[in-house]
């Protein structure tokens, strides 16, 4: 308990004599008190100051972290903007490439359809040809079965011709107006070939050639055609010229088919 000094005044002194011995312990007590706080303080600031170094360490490993992170930053953000603008070269040049990739596809999608047009057209045109060519095949075909009838049937006429020729010269005058009363006359085209057979006149394109018939007669000429030898039994009069009469028919048979094949031949005109 703190006494003032009019206290003091009052007490005797033994009464201040142990206020005295009071104080001076309570002074001990308050220096060794206070000489334990000071070495918790020393030792709690020699702890702060060592925690405060430890901060100020870390402190600045993090600073210089931050500044490599910002110079990391810095060099990754100018790169990225490098890859950027790089990219959007790419992407417009890519662009452009697709513009100019769709006016390709659109221009070869319009040569194709102008090919496909043309193959149609080259199609129909080779069918077209391909059916002419069968028609001017059948055509040749048959103009060489004509040609090769003609030919056949002109080489009949000339055998037959070079028969008659052989042969003597004999009346037929009368066997021609039987045959033409036995067997109808086929009607001629215009312009054909036409045998008139009861006056001896061949008309052929136009064109008349008499034949000069003998008279009927009852005889044959005495001179046998060169190279021939007429059979002694058929000196007989009657019996040769009936003989020689039907030889003469079958002949005029002959002659009359061959010139129904002829004029019965129309030439086919190309289509």
């Amino acid at each position: 308990m703190a006494l003032g000094v009019e206290d003091l005044r009052k007490l005797n002194i033994d009464q201040l004599i142990a206020e005295f011995i009071n104080l001076q312990e309570e002074y001990e007590d308050f220096k060794n008190n206070s000489k334990e706080i000071e070495v918790l303080l020393e030792k709690e600031a020699e702890y702060a100051k060592k925690e405060a170094r430890e901060k100020d360490n870390k402190l600045h490993m993090v600073q210089t972290e931050l500044d490599r992170l910002k110079d990391k930053y810095d060099s990754e953000k100018a790169e990225v903007l490098k890859i950027e603008d790089s990219l959007r070269k790419q992407l417009k040049s890519a662009e452009e490439e697709r513009n100019i990739g769709r006016i390709k596809i659109r221009e070869l999608e319009q040569r194709n359809d102008d090919l496909e047009r043309g193959e149609r057209n080259n199609q129909q045109v080779m069918d077209d040809n391909l059916l002419r060519l069968n028609e001017a095949t059948e055509r040749i075909t048959l103009l060489e079965n004509e040609i090769s009838d003609r030919q056949q049937a002109s080489e009949e006429m000339y055998r037959l011709r070079e028969e008659l020729k052989e042969r003597p010269r004999l009346v037929v005058g009368p066997l021609r107006m039987e045959r033409c009363e036995e067997t109808p006359e086929e009607p001629t085209p215009e312009g054909k070939k036409s045998v008139n057979i009861a006056e001896g006149v061949q008309e052929e394109d136009g064109m008349i050639v008499d034949e000069q018939l003998p008279p009927a007669v009852d005889y044959v000429k005495n001179e046998p055609a060169p190279n021939k030898q007429l059979d002694p039994a058929l000196n007989g009069g009657k019996g040769f010229a009936s003989c020689v009469n039907k030889i003469v028919r079958d002949l005029m048979v002959k002659v009359d088919r061959l010139e129904g094949i002829l004029t019965g031949l129309n030439p086919i005109s190309p289509r």
